[in-house]
């Protein structure tokens, strides 16, 4: 009877035992894998991120000619605004559905007023007057976007054999420093301009194919508007995590109690790191689309440690590096 109950004792303790490391294996194994990867600092000192963080801003430094003010750029997106809004919205319409005309006598005054205003800052080699010198801001070129992609198709779509020598490079002139000088959506108007402008070039035959395949859009510029991109949300998302601590520390989540966040200043090495080693795997395969892609597609393996906010602009619809690919492509496959 003493051997049977010692027998059932041991029984019992190694019973115990396994559930308890059963219980622990299990913790360790959920905090390895579900807690610390969300609270672990990069094993890279912070000046070495920090540096390599340099070379992503000075990928996104605009050029002096985005913030000039020379050829009054303002003047012809003003004078376009002009322009009833209803005209406008049909006018594209048409111009989107390939019924391009060139009858001027459809443009409305001030449109064709736009136009020689466009033809005018071109000339003078204008730039694109942002307003300031700041890399990092919301630019008076992206708020008039609407503006200037209708005096743009409209300066197309009315270019003939007599006005075309004109009107096409400044619509070039236009495309590239959109590019240049914009943000993500920016680049994108201007990439799908500078395509719209070689279909016009090769339909008059004016002998400017050479200027629009010299300026046609590159590889290479993607990587800066997506640098671009990336160091504004960089500035956006210092302030939304001061926001949110401040929410947390009036209104705590559950999951916050349990499992805080490391800090901030984490969140944010993290983001700089992740994008650093991104743009450094990027620069190698810049004139590569098709590496660019999978570059791209692989970005939240660049995330030494996880973390939401680079999982969430990888993730976002308005920023698809893969979309001004595609972009770039059919602008260049047109100059070909």
């Amino acid at each position: 009877m003493k051997a049977r109950r010692k027998t059932i004792f041991d029984f019992e303790r190694v019973f115990l035992l396994v559930v308890t490391v059963g219980v622990i294996g299990t913790s360790a194994l959920f905090y390895f894998t579900q807690i610390r990867p969300w609270r672990a600092l990069p094993q890279e000192s912070v000046g070495s991120i920090n540096n390599r963080w340099k070379t992503v801003e000075e990928l996104a430094r605009r050029e002096p000619t985005c913030f000039s003010s020379r050829g009054n750029i303002a003047a012809v997106f003003e004078k376009t605004r002009e322009c009833d809004r209803g005209w406008a919205v049909r006018y594209l319409h048409r111009v989107y559905n390939d019924e391009l005309f060139h009858d001027q006598s459809k443009l409305p005054p001030c449109a064709l007023e736009g136009i020689d205003r466009l033809i005018s800052w071109h000339e003078s080699d204008g730039g694109m007057d942002f307003g300031g010198d700041s890399d990092i801001h919301l630019s008076a070129l992206d708020d008039n976007l609407v503006e200037l992609r209708i005096v743009g198709k409209a300066a197309l779509a009315t270019a003939n054999s007599s006005n075309g020598s004109s009107r096409i490079p400044a619509v070039l002139d236009l495309s590239a420093k959109m590019r240049k000088c914009g943000d993500y959506v920016t680049f994108r108007v201007g990439s799908k301009l500078a395509h719209r402008v070689c279909e016009s070039e090769r339909a008059l035959n004016l002998g400017l194919s050479g200027l629009v395949r010299e300026r046609a859009p590159t590889y290479a510029e993607i990587l800066k508007v997506a640098a671009r991109m990336v160091v504004f949300e960089y500035e956006i998302l210092k302030v939304l995590l001061m926001v949110r601590e401040l929410k947390t520390e009036d209104d705590p989540d559950v999951w916050d109690q349990i499992v805080p966040s490391y800090s901030n200043e984490r969140e944010l090495l993290v983001y700089k790191q992740t994008w650093a080693i991104f743009f450094e795997e990027a620069l190698k395969v810049k004139d590569q689309p098709e590496e660019l892609r999978k570059i791209a597609a692989r970005l939240s393996e660049f995330a030494i440690t996880k973390s939401e906010t680079v999982d969430e602009i990888s993730e976002n619809p308005r920023f698809s590096i893969e979309r001004l690919v595609k972009d770039v492509d059919q602008a260049r496959e047109c100059t070909e």
